[in-house]
């Protein structure tokens, strides 16, 4: 998507935020304007990080937003998520955010899809990645660092019909460990069969 195929975008900009303004504000508008109604319920808003340009706008997201980062591309999407135009993490700690390390791998599972090939197996998460590293290669200052909110699993069902919720539960199960022992204690504990042996031994049993 490209905002200079609807110009309405601009124009309603501009009528709301003054001449200066860019058709990406009508985008950042409605992001505070949808935050306002989060706290007004007693909630923290949160939004994703892609469409958030270096330099574009002249409304800046309210500082108390919480950003999930899981892609560098921005809007327009690029082929790939690690490249791109997006403000990096770093640059939104800067602007006063808390952010949360969504990388496309390995903090994502996908069910079903051409996506599913960024489900990192749980060996190569547990001995390359940690939430400090984001998906283009960034990775926090320990100064930096205390404006992450760590990281997640997030479980993404782009085909609903290729696997049962236990089938879904059962399949995430040592991801869930893994991204536990990464962002509840030291980044390992171990090697990966050490640490593969150990989970199973204290960890609930899946049903």
């Amino acid at each position: 998507m490209s905002f200079d195929e609807y110009p309405q975008l601009g124009t309603y900009a501009r009528a709301a935020y003054g001449p200066q303004a860019q058709p990406v504000d009508a985008y950042l508008g409605l992001i505070n304007w949808g935050a306002d109604i989060v706290r007004a319920h007693g909630k923290r808003p949160r939004i994703w990080n892609d469409g958030l340009h270096t330099g574009a706008g002249t409304i800046t997201p309210d500082r108390d937003i919480v950003i999930d980062f899981w892609s560098r591309a921005g809007i327009p999407q690029l082929p790939l998520p690690f490249f791109g135009i997006a403000r990096t993490a770093p640059d939104l700690i800067a602007a006063g955010h808390q952010v949360k390390n969504a990388a496309f791998t390995p903090t994502y599972y996908v069910t079903g899809g051409p996506t599913t090939v960024g489900n990192a197996r749980p060996p190569l998460a547990y001995e390359l990645w940690d939430p400090t590293l984001f998906v283009d290669g960034i990775r926090l200052t320990p100064q930096q660092n205390a404006s992450s909110l760590g990281s997640g699993l997030y479980v993404w069902c782009d085909d609903p019909t290729v696997q049962t919720p236990a089938q879904i539960a059962a399949s995430i199960t040592m991801p869930l460990r893994v991204m536990a022992q990464k962002t509840w204690g030291p980044a390992k504990s171990g090697s990966y069969p050490e640490f593969a042996a150990l989970s199973d031994a204290i960890a609930e049993p899946v049903s």
